[in-house]
């Protein structure tokens, strides 16, 4: 059995504005963990005797419109994972990143078949 844990400790990254215990930093950070917990990104489980845990850090990032003034407050939770152990803490990885080569192929035949060309923002695209 593979353990993979991660301690849920409020570590964070000053923000870069503001207070966070400022209402637009805590509906951030509440934003993150309801999208965790809507998406079952994680369970709450025990951890083994045998393993370490996984610390945490909120990374809290605030993006600007492009007349300067704020937008928005991101607040998203990472796993340390660096901290983990090969063979041990896991065996393989995995990441589902496409190719630009693939992007221009798909690109290149949709132009050749005359087809429109959309695109979209999945905001919580890398929770699983």
């Amino acid at each position: 059995d593979e353990a993979n844990l991660v301690e849920i400790a409020l570590l964070t990254d000053k923000p870069d504005d503001g207070d966070i215990n400022s209402k637009g930093w805590r509906d951030a950070i509440n934003d993150e963990f309801a999208s965790m917990l809507r998406n079952k990104t994680w369970v709450i489980s025990n951890r083994p005797n045998d393993r370490d845990t996984i610390t945490s850090r909120l990374v809290l990032r605030t993006k600007y419109k492009a007349d300067g003034s704020i937008d928005r407050r991101k607040a998203r939770l990472v796993a340390r994972g660096f901290t983990q152990r090969p063979g041990l803490d896991y065996d393989e990885t995995y990441s589902p990143v496409i190719r630009l080569g693939t992007i221009r192929l798909m690109m290149a035949l949709a132009v050749e078949k005359g087809m429109k060309i959309h695109q979209l923002d999945v905001v919580t695209a890398y929770l699983n």
